[in-house]
């Protein structure tokens, strides 16, 4: 069986054509800085990838193929976080694990590719179908009664075992919305440090919303571990970045004082306790009292 493809004349075990276009995403993974640049580069490539794929099918093709094709859709999977691309993930999984090629660390980036693209149920699934894997555990997803509007936020439970979807309401008046992350070091100095200061300590319990963007999560126990820490500024988890166009960079810790839905002041980063003084004068810019 003979294929032609964008002017390659290849046989169904086309070793050259796939390891081309996944050497093609590497490179520009390497060389293309900004990262609607790189997906728009990588789509190229994979669109070609996958008609390939589907054209030959992949029970059909080599082993190097299956796995060229599994770091082709990951690399589309990291980047993008779209489901689509976390699909053909796991279909190039399933073959490998079909041929007894599939490593537990294949495994686990399928697990937290999942959850990145935010197919919660399917990570759920898979963990728990996988026990020789020893894949951390998912919490369950209780999808709400009624319809949630964007932007939508993941609260994760005390005992840390469930997930629910919450709205977003930023409305009028003035609040201080925090990007962070649990495995981020200055986010955490950050966090000490502001515990250390009562009158900060108050401010972010009143007005301020801890947010982890669309990303993976290796443990969700990392971030029961943070809000049992810091009780008055829980981290909640962004359910799709693209519903917060306004956040101007998911850099952390950045923090974001707004008023009236528009950003007043930013505070970037976490250089060390002087950024507390920051802070308070962010508040008092958006008409929150400080002591």
């Amino acid at each position: 069986m003979f294929l032609l493809l964008a002017g390659w004349s290849v046989a169904a075990h086309a070793e050259e054509i796939l390891y081309h276009y996944a050497k093609s995403i590497r490179l520009a993974d390497r060389d293309i800085p900004g990262i609607a640049d790189k997906i728009a580069s990588f789509e190229t490539n994979f669109d070609k990838a996958l008609s390939l794929v589907n054209q030959a099918e992949l029970s059909r093709l080599s082993n190097d193929d299956v796995e060229d094709f599994f770091e082709i859709s990951m690399t589309l999977s990291f980047y993008s976080n779209e489901p689509h691309h976390t699909q053909q993930m796991r279909r190039a999984y399933d073959e490998m694990a079909r041929r007894g090629l599939a490593k537990r660390r294949m495994g686990q980036r399928m697990r937290d590719h999942y959850v990145a693209s935010r197919m919660i149920e399917e990570a759920r699934e898979f963990a728990e179908s996988r026990p020789e894997l020893d894949l951390k555990v998912v919490p369950d997803f209780r999808r709400p009664a009624r319809v949630v509007d964007p932007p939508t936020l993941w609260r994760l439970s005390r005992d840390g075992r469930t997930l629910d979807r919450e709205r977003f309401r930023l409305g009028t008046g003035a609040h201080l919305v925090v990007v962070s992350s649990p495995w981020c070091s200055f986010s955490q100095a950050a966090s000490a440090s502001i515990a250390e200061d009562k009158e900060l300590s108050r401010l972010m319990r009143r007005h301020s919303t801890w947010i982890l963007a669309q990303s993976m999560i290796p443990d969700f126990d990392d971030i029961k571990t943070w809000n049992d820490a810091f009780a008055g500024r829980p981290m909640r988890i962004v359910e799709k970045n693209n519903q917060w166009a306004w956040v101007p960079s998911w850099d952390t810790p950045g923090f974001y004082f707004m008023k009236d839905g528009k950003i007043v002041t930013e505070v970037i980063g976490w250089p060390g306790p002087e950024q507390r003084a920051k802070l308070k004068a962010g508040f008092a810019t958006v008409g929150i009292r400080v002591q």
